[in-house]
């Protein structure tokens, strides 16, 4: 039992560490934006491209976080806030957005995650 719950923080914490690419699609006609593309840089930053269907609307440095004990990663810029809650590898999650420079609002959108 010990041994299966220790491969599955493994795991979790591989997928939210190795990962590099990730893909948020928003599924709602009314947001500000369609696409997010997270692109892994050096070490814990990432590069972040914001599209309107195949407009590029924004390009940011962003850093990522894990929380543990909360298992939410967090994607943070400038302007930028991404949260999401159980990131996991090839499953879809929903996420919470928050780009200050395209939307004031927090949105709430899917999230995937791609490793390579």
């Amino acid at each position: 039992m010990m041994k299966n719950l220790i491969l599955m923080f493994l795991l979790l914490m591989s997928s939210a560490t190795l990962a590099r690419e990730i893909h948020c699609v928003v599924h709602d006609v009314y947001a500000p934006y369609s696409d997010i593309n997270l692109y892994k840089k050096k070490g814990n930053k990432y590069e972040m491209k914001v599209f309107l269907e195949d407009e590029l609307l924004l390009t940011e440095q962003v850093s990522f976080k894990f929380s543990r004990r909360a298992r939410v990663a967090t994607f943070k810029g400038q302007s930028v806030e991404i949260k999401t809650t159980g990131l996991v590898a090839n499953m879809g999650v929903r996420g919470q957005f928050k780009i200050q420079k395209i939307s004031k609002l927090p949105y709430n959108g899917l999230c995937k995650l791609f490793k390579d």
